[in-house]
This record gives structure tokens, sequence and C-alpha cells, in this order.
């Protein structure tokens, strides 16, 4: 497996898991006005904390998805 093939594997499952993470919060979210009054403070810390691992994901997906210099090069000198 190329190098270009692995990265593109690995952005496609990073997606596919942010989409995930995406599609449960809005799920959860349109639940939490069902919830009984004691639970729903709750709730919300806990979608609160949610909304955090997927943006820190997010996050990390996007500093790995930065060309970075190959190995060996050297950087140029202006």
């Amino acid at each position: 497996m190329s190098t270009q093939s692995s990265i593109h594997f690995y952005l496609n499952w990073a997606k596919e898991r942010i989409d995930e993470m995406d599609a449960t919060l809005a799920s959860l979210e349109s639940k939490v006005s069902e919830v009984h009054a004691d639970a729903r403070v709750k709730a919300n810390q806990v979608l609160t904390d949610l909304r955090k691992k997927r943006d820190d994901f997010r996050a990390t997906v996007k500093k790995q998805r930065k060309p970075t210099r190959p190995r060996g090069s050297k950087r140029r000198q202006d």
C-alpha cells in the first residue's frame, strides 16, 4: 500500500468517525428535552464533554493532515 493510499484510508476513516460523532451528538441533543429536569443538567454536561472530545479529535486529524517534509530533506535558508 502506497503512502498516499495509506493517508487517504486514514483520512476517510477519521472523517467517518467525526460524522458518527456528529450524528450521535445530534441524536442526543434532540433527546435532552425529554429528560427530567434533575438529569438535564448532567445530560448537558455529557453533551459538552462529547463535543470537546469530537473537536479535539478533529483538531488532531487536521494537524496530522498538514504535509511534512520528507526525512532527510533540509530546510532552505533564505
